[in-house]
């Protein structure tokens, strides 16, 4: 075969390969993910609790006195398969320290190791909360612990039902923006 007809054959084939015909239909990639529709930024302050802050006006909020002084608070996302499990501690000043020492190493024993951004803010009441963002973590993606360092230390967690990092990515960027305006409007009721 001479180098002549070799590249005819090699140039019918490549024109043979490129010929549409118009029969091919599309082809969904293997694994797509919904859009979530988030919820709008539209805020209510929780009542019933000696600390207010705001939390989003879709949400469903429990509250559950455990024992004098210590409540546990869930915030339901329904639309995003998520809660946001808090627990509010109303302590004496010289627990506080012990307690956020405590939550902190629960927090940092979720994040599993992987790389967390922290954002700390003082709310215009003198409220210090740090938000702690892993989006690598399958479960529990976002950790939050707030005090007044006098009275109280609010603490918790997003728990996801759902451990798909990639579908929940546009839920955890939006509890996080909400985690960021409560943590803006905490402050302790008179």
């Amino acid at each position: 075969m001479t180098l002549r007809a070799l590249s005819c054959i090699i140039i019918a084939a490549a024109a043979i390969s490129c010929t549409n015909t118009g029969n091919q239909a599309p082809v969904p990639r293997k694994v797509a993910y919904p859009r979530v529709e988030l919820y709008d930024s539209t805020y209510v302050n929780v009542t019933g609790l000696p600390v207010m802050f705001a939390v989003n006006s879709s949400t469903g909020v429990k509250i559950n006195e455990k024992s004098a002084g210590t409540y546990w608070i869930n915030i339901d996302y329904f639309r995003y398969g998520a809660t946001v499990r808090l627990t509010l501690q109303m302590l004496p000043k010289q627990e506080i320290a012990a307690a956020i020492a405590n939550r902190m190493e629960r927090a940092m024993l979720d994040t599993g190791g992987y790389p967390t951004e922290l954002t700390e803010l003082t709310s215009p009441s003198g409220v210090a909360s740090t938000i702690m963002l892993t989006p690598s973590a399958t479960v529990t993606p976002l950790h939050f612990i707030a005090t007044d360092s006098a009275t109280f230390v609010l603490s918790g967690a997003v728990q996801f039902k759902s451990t798909d990092i990639e579908a929940n990515t546009p839920a955890v960027n939006a509890i996080h923006a909400d985690l960021l305006h409560a943590a803006k409007t905490i402050t302790p009721r008179p």
